[in-house]
């Protein structure tokens, strides 16, 4: 299965290099680091001394249960798009851009086959939509989403366990 998100947050893969996943959780020593971010593997690559925690990649690693076998984790725009505020900052990419950059997430999909891919948010659904591939679309865990997210990804990984 492929989590596909819209694009890497500031909090999170800006500084982790992973979508969904914040340094906090690869080389935190708050309780949030997950299973499998052993140190040394990881160290923080920020210079923020409490580390970077994204909110949305806490929601999906607790419905992954801190485990992500067989899920790739992906962004329809694999880059982080700062807003006007510098880099410290997110922004949805426009339309021109994330067009313009279709053909990385064309690539993966060509790579992956028959994986099954859910859409996480609204980006991630016209992107896909862009390609002619139909994928379920889960609400996106910020603003608000972060149940029905976890309910939905439950479903679609209950669903494709039962297939």
């Amino acid at each position: 299965m492929v989590l596909l998100g819209e694009a890497l947050g500031f909090r999170g893969g800006r500084f982790s290099g992973i979508t969904f996943t914040s340094e906090r959780q690869l080389a935190g020593g708050d309780g949030r680091r997950l299973p499998w971010a052993s140190a040394p593997l990881f160290a923080a690559t920020s210079r923020n001394p409490a580390l970077w925690l994204e909110p949305s990649g806490s929601v999906v690693w607790d419905a992954l249960r801190g485990a992500a076998r067989g899920m790739l984790l992906w962004n329809s725009f694999p880059w982080h798009p700062y807003g006007k505020a510098g880099p410290l900052s997110n922004r949805t990419p426009e339309l021109s851009l994330w067009k313009a950059n279709l053909h990385v997430l064309e690539a993966l999909l060509a790579e992956i086959g028959a994986a099954k891919v859910l859409a996480v948010g609204r980006t991630a659904q016209a992107a896909l939509a862009e390609l002619g591939v139909e994928a379920p679309a889960l609400r996106h865990p910020a603003h608000g989403g972060a149940a029905l997210f976890r309910e939905q990804l439950r479903e679609q990984m209950w669903s494709a366990f039962r297939s």
